[in-house]
């Protein structure tokens, strides 16, 4: 059973790093959830996860404005950081780092562009499906998870795995950077009806319409098991279904799970990825493990 706590909030990055190190001095064993507020079930499934992996369990909240590509999206992302503190401390969360945005870029945001500053960018994973339709926002959760990992110097983290993509990126950045970072991952939180838990769904009008996603999702993990392979056809599908129910699909993608290449023809595990604009134009992404039949020769 998680116990209550009542977070430490820190803003300031002298005063996090006072804070963890003493913790680290006694030996104990860092976790850190990193999130954009406005929590969640989600996040607090995530804070339980790593609850058991950490002696002390620390969560940033930090709307970061260089992972979006829409400034209109950014200022209306969901901000509620009271409500938050009491969310992340009763999930068992002891510290929150929630920096101004001049605390994380302080030469400000217009010398974060190509030549004006120092910057970690994401690689090859990053270029397809969420990295094609939100250019720049995977270079924006690079160089901040970068920054906050300098910051806290967790010993694990957690990441949620309806961010399907987001995970194999930072996975590549904790090896290529030598980080020694752990990360696990979590299942996916859902609600009533299946719709993925996000901070983006309180813009929703009515979410009825958009677990249309989730059953679309089901739709295709059903005809793979029923023997289609065809990775055209399976999107197809999906496309059509999310079209029926009033969404506006934006890429539907049955890729290798562990290289996030795009794939042919299902023969073992795959990721079916999907993201897609509902009601408010708020858009929506979502994933499943679907698996196609192998074929013995």
């Amino acid at each position: 059973m998680t116990l209550t706590t009542d977070p430490v909030v820190c803003r300031r990055k002298e005063e996090v790093r006072r804070y963890l190190g003493e913790r680290r001095r006694q030996g104990q064993r860092i976790g850190v959830v990193p999130t954009m507020g406005a929590l969640h079930e989600g996040h607090v499934a995530l804070a339980r996860a790593l609850r058991q992996h950490c002696d002390f369990l620390a969560m940033w909240i930090f709307v970061n404005p260089t992972q979006f590509n829409d400034p209109v999206d950014y200022e209306r992302y969901p901000r509620t950081l009271q409500r938050d503190c009491k969310v992340a401390g009763e999930a068992g969360v002891e510290l929150i780092f929630a920096p101004e945005v001049e605390e994380i870029y302080p030469a400000g945001l217009d010398a974060y562009r190509p030549g004006l500053s120092v910057r970690v960018r994401a690689g090859d994973r990053s270029l397809r499906y969420e990295g094609e339709h939100r250019p720049g926002h995977f270079d924006g959760v690079i160089h901040v998870c970068t920054v906050m990992f300098n910051i806290l110097q967790p010993d694990v983290v957690a990441f949620g795995e309806k961010d399907f993509q987001q995970v194999s990126v930072i996975r590549q950045l904790l090896v290529d950077l030598s980080l020694p970072i752990e990360l696990i991952t979590v299942p996916i939180v859902r609600g009533e009806g299946g719709l993925a838990l996000s901070s983006r769904n309180k813009l929703l009008h009515d979410e009825g319409p958009a677990t249309a996603i989730w059953h679309s999702l089901q739709h295709a993990c059903a005809r793979a098991e029923g023997g289609e392979t065809s990775v055209q056809t399976l999107a197809t599908e999906v496309s059509q279904r999310l079209l029926a129910a009033g969404l506006r699909p934006e890429y539907v993608a049955i890729v290798d799970p562990d290289t996030l290449q795009p794939l042919e023809r299902l023969a073992g595990e795959a990721r079916l990825l999907v993201a897609a604009f509902a009601d408010n134009n708020v858009r929506l992404i979502d994933n499943i493990a679907i698996r196609g039949r192998v074929i013995e020769a």
